[in-house]
């Protein structure tokens, strides 16, 4: 029997599908299948481990920890878990995220339809464009339902009519790719579309939207989270697999040089023609649009939260939508390359936490969690010094050393290790405890 349940559930997995399915999102994987080219369904696992499996654990530690960051990272110190916080909600809006929606929009969206003797605007488009995202996020209240109901019908079905065209008649073979360590690249590149880190800010979006509805009993209302997080998760697969695919089969098809987002366009139109360019402007902008919403709305919850109300939300989700407008000018591969250091700091302290509150009772302790996310967060520093130039002045020769350096995951072993340590200090304590006890 479809219930009001039931129906809730699936308006929900649709607003979470759309806010996942960003620019990121679309920009990464034909590009991503280009350089992998035969190798494109391994890089199709790697790719969606990062983005689907991460992302949905994510949704499922913050649920069962609470309903945001400061429940995830409880064990953690309040002034580097506020820390955390802001960078967290910085990257994945106004620095990073949103303007590349924006910026996305202009290059994908818009420009392919008009003639390349015509001039455009980037200010003005880009202008119209936040302007819109004000309009739908200036009100807190019944995003999702805005989202799900609104916005996602047109982004599934013009993405299906790309991927079911593109599986039918490819636009020629897979050629053999030219990337060392397919899996693991693939996994890496999974960390720019910042799902997993999304995973957090999505959970936060859906469980408000969830408790608005009247869902007050928290096992009813992970219940709904956990069903709508996997419904969405299985339709991602279908589109991220089906984009790796078009992109691995086309790179023959199309000229050399091309960017992320101009390899996407020539791919769509050489596909589908006319109407594969008003398919995909139709794609990108409601991915991009409603990614945007949904985080401006999320930066102004969480900014009025951490200053108990100083800050209110109206005032953020505008100072957001300003700034977001004004990066978004830079274009995306601009904000792409900027966005890397700070993505590169944060994942492994943020993928720490989410597998930390995946755990059992044993290891939900101080010592764990900060042992082990403290070593996370250190290895993150290391690897954004060579970003940022600065690994001649502090040597980080000696990471390549760590077992799979070679995968980017050299900070993995080291994290459990420590994790594992604290873990033994807790259970001294814990017994020493015991033992001080007066007999009754």
């Amino acid at each position: 029997m479809f219930t009001k349940q039931n129906k809730d559930v699936l308006i929900m997995a649709g607003a979470i599908f759309a806010l996942f399915f960003g620019a990121g999102n679309l920009i990464f994987p034909p590009a991503l299948g280009a350089k992998l080219g035969t190798d494109w369904l391994t890089g199709a696992l790697g790719f969606c481990l990062a983005t689907n499996l991460l992302s949905f654990l994510s949704m499922v530690a913050v649920s069962r920890s609470g309903s945001g960051l400061k429940d995830l990272a409880r064990h953690i110190q309040p002034t580097v878990q506020a820390c955390l916080g802001i960078v967290m909600i910085l990257a994945m809006g106004p620095l990073l995220a949103i303007p590349r929606t924006g910026a996305t929009t202009l290059e994908m969206g818009i420009q392919p339809l008009l003639p390349e003797s015509f001039p455009v605007n980037s200010w003005a488009v880009t202008g119209l464009y936040f302007l819109g995202v004000l309009f739908f996020s200036i009100s807190r209240q019944g995003i999702m339902d805005k989202i799900g109901k609104l916005f996602t019908p047109f982004l599934v079905v013009s993405l299906c009519l790309i991927i079911f065209k593109a599986l039918a008649d490819p636009l020629g073979e897979s050629l053999p790719g030219h990337l060392p360590q397919s899996f693991a690249y693939a996994f890496v590149e999974g960390y720019q579309t910042l799902d997993p880190v999304g995973g957090i800010i999505v959970t936060i979006i859906a469980l408000n939207a969830i408790t608005e509805k009247g869902y007050t009993d928290r096992k009813i209302r992970n219940s709904i989270l956990r069903k709508s997080a996997a419904i969405s998760s299985l339709g991602l697969i279908f589109i991220y697999t089906g984009l790796l695919f078009l992109g691995a089969t086309g790179e023959s098809a199309v000229s050399e040089g091309l960017s992320r987002t101009g390899y996407f366009v020539a791919l769509v139109e050489k596909l589908l023609g006319p109407v594969g360019t008003y398919s995909l402007s139709v794609a990108v902008t409601f991915a991009c649009f409603t990614t945007a919403i949904g985080l401006t709305s999320t930066s102004g919850l969480y900014f009025e939260r951490l200053t108990k109300g100083k800050l209110k939300y109206r005032t953020t989700v505008i100072l957001v939508v300003i700034s977001s407008f004004l990066l978004a000018n830079l274009g995306v591969d601009q904000i792409v390359q900027f966005s890397a250091p700070l993505l590169l700091l944060i994942y492994p302290a943020i993928i720490t936490l989410i597998f930390l509150n995946l755990g059992s009772k044993r290891i939900n302790s101080r010592h764990t969690h900060q042992f082990a996310f403290y070593t996370a967060l250190a290895f993150g520093v290391f690897s954004v010094l060579p970003v940022l130039g600065l690994d001649e002045i502090i040597s980080c020769d000696w990471l390549h050393a760590i077992p799979l350096d070679s995968y980017g995951f050299s900070w993995t072993m080291p994290t459990a290790a420590m994790g594992v340590l604290g873990n033994m200090l807790d259970s001294f304590l814990e017994k020493r405890t015991e033992r001080s006890l007066p007999v009754s």
